[in-house]
């Protein structure tokens, strides 16, 4: 269900509280660029990318839209209670490499090692 490549991204930037489509789209772009919270800083989040990223995260009923019913028609995006709980469950294991860094640095260097040594 949160198996892929913008669906942390979103859940993350919804952690913070609802958002309008810009604001959520906004966040995403922000935080991919400049703190790097997202495994995709390369990229650059098209709207067509989130737009189909949002109706996956509704059907799995891990957000809500409600939208306005007046003019200007705007869509506004939360959390399910569930999702809620998926990130609470999934935080600690987010956290974990940052506490054990040096352990996660040797191994991605003993890992880059055993690559480069079988390119040989």
């Amino acid at each position: 269900m949160i198996n892929g490549e913008w669906i942390p991204d979103v859940l993350v930037a919804l952690a913070e509280g609802p958002k309008q489509y810009t604001g959520l789209l906004g966040t995403i772009r922000e935080n991919t660029n400049e703190d790097g919270w997202s495994e995709n800083r390369h990229l650059y989040l098209q709207e067509s990318v989130l737009n189909r990223t949002l109706r996956r995260l509704e059907r799995e009923e891990l957000i809500e839209r409600h939208r306005e019913p007046t003019f200007p028609y705007r869509a506004r995006y939360q959390l399910t209670s569930a999702a809620d709980e998926l990130l609470t469950a999934l935080t600690p294991l987010a956290e974990w490499p940052k506490q054990h860094a040096d352990l996660v640095n040797r191994a991605r260097q003993a890992a880059q090692g055993r690559v480069a040594g079988k390119g040989m």
